[in-house]
């Protein structure tokens, strides 16, 4: 009611109603998710507050927003309108938009990874071609990370001699921890550090802005899913990926 009052008001100064007009439309814009015909009419809304506001500081970020929000119902919708904020001039909006392609083009050839783990091991997903990997975003201050760990650690027990390899992705910024919740929690499959956070290069990359966040490589080395962490039973999924 606020924000709503916020835009309406005569009164209120230009960034000021800018804002809550923004702000309303993040209102709606959660409210119409799964909506092709709410997200289509929200699409009218942006593109009449650019038209308005084209200077606005934070156009590109909502623009990635609502390009998130249809690149399940409109991929080529989303493509375009990512690529609309890459080439802007707001060069964070920008990096995110470039990342954020990059995840849109996991299918369209095998991912490309290699690194050096914790523990001096080579991890080169090119080699892991014929296997089924999971990918694991986590950090050792994630609470929900903490506590899908047993679940990681009883998926690589089952599924190891039969073709899964996880590889984890650790964001976190002390070493120290994160070696001691890896010998803590006996968690053997190698990790990725280089103790940035969410600057972490690889997670960057890709976009990655919350863990933890899973992802399904298939026997080819494509991403098959990015969000395998929401999985009803992904032990079944990886069944399915090691039988094809």
């Amino acid at each position: 009611v606020v924000v709503a009052a916020l835009y309406t008001a005569g009164a209120a100064a230009g960034t000021i109603r800018a804002d809550a007009r923004l702000m309303l439309f993040g209102m709606h814009l959660s409210q119409a998710s799964g909506s092709v015909d709410g997200l289509r009419r929200l699409r009218a809304e942006l593109d009449a507050f650019a038209q308005a506001h084209p200077d606005y500081p934070k156009l590109g970020l909502v623009r990635l927003g609502y390009a998130r929000a249809i690149t399940a119902s409109d991929p080529e919708g989303a493509r375009a309108l990512i690529r609309l904020v890459a080439s802007g001039s707001d060069a964070r909006a920008a990096e995110r938009a470039r990342s954020m392609e990059r995840l849109l083009d996991l299918d369209k050839k095998p991912i490309e990874m290699k690194f050096t783990a914790i523990d001096g091991r080579t991890v080169d997903l090119a080699s892991l071609r014929g296997k089924v990997v999971l990918i694991d975003f986590w950090a050792t201050w994630c609470q929900p990370c903490m506590a899908n760990v047993p679940q990681m650690i009883e998926l690589d027990r089952a599924y190891r001699d039969r073709g899964l390899s996880i590889i984890g992705i650790s964001l976190d910024k002390d070493k120290q921890a994160l070696e001691k919740t890896l010998s803590e929690k006996a968690i053997t499959w190698p990790q990725y550090f280089d103790g940035k956070g969410f600057a972490t290069s690889i997670s960057s990359a890709y976009g990655i802005d919350s863990i933890p966040r899973l992802w399904l490589v298939n026997k080819k080395g494509f991403v098959v899913k990015t969000n395998a962490e929401e999985s009803e039973d992904l032990a079944a999924e990886i069944e399915k990926l090691l039988s094809e």
